[in-house]
Order: C-alpha cells, then structure tokens, then sequence
C-alpha cells in the first residue's frame, strides 16, 4: 500500500504547482469609478488609499491576491480597459 505524504516539503511544492491567478491594473487607464469593486465575487479588489496616479485618481488594487481566481468579472466591467487577467 501507498502512504499519503504530508510533509511540509510536498505541501511547498504542491502550492508552488498551483497557477494562481492575478490581476494586473493599469494606473495610466485607471480612474477609480469602481465598477471592477462591484463586479468581483470575492470582493478582492479596493481602492488604493496609498497611490494616487498622474490624473490624480486613487487605482484599484487586488487586495489579496492569493485568492483571486481568475475569473476576468472586473476586467469585463472595466469601461477603460485598464485591467488585465493573467492565469
């Protein structure tokens, strides 16, 4: 019979092999009209209180990253395309 392995060393590895997804917001494009806030399920995704771009608009940001899945809602809702989905 075959032993399941539970070492931390094969729990690193697994969740190196896990693609996770992110999303990636272009500041230049981005005025802060927070439609991508309204479209995630997970509600991942907030305004940066911290940055302020050139137009002088707080960007959004992925708020948690690791639990993002990828599902591209906010790139969808997005009416300046300022957010690309990578997975």
């Amino acid at each position: 019979m075959f032993k399941r392995q539970n070492s931390p060393e094969l729990h690193k590895k697994r969740k190196e092999m896990t693609l996770m997804a992110k999303i990636t917001v272009d500041e230049k494009y981005c005025k802060g009209c927070e439609l991508c806030i309204a479209a995630c399920p997970k509600e991942l995704i907030a305004l940066s209180q911290e940055r302020i771009t050139e137009k002088g608009y707080h960007p959004a940001e992925l708020t948690r990253p690791e639990e993002c899945t990828g599902c591209g809602s906010c790139a969808v809702m997005c009416p300046d395309v300022a957010i690309t989905v990578e997975r």
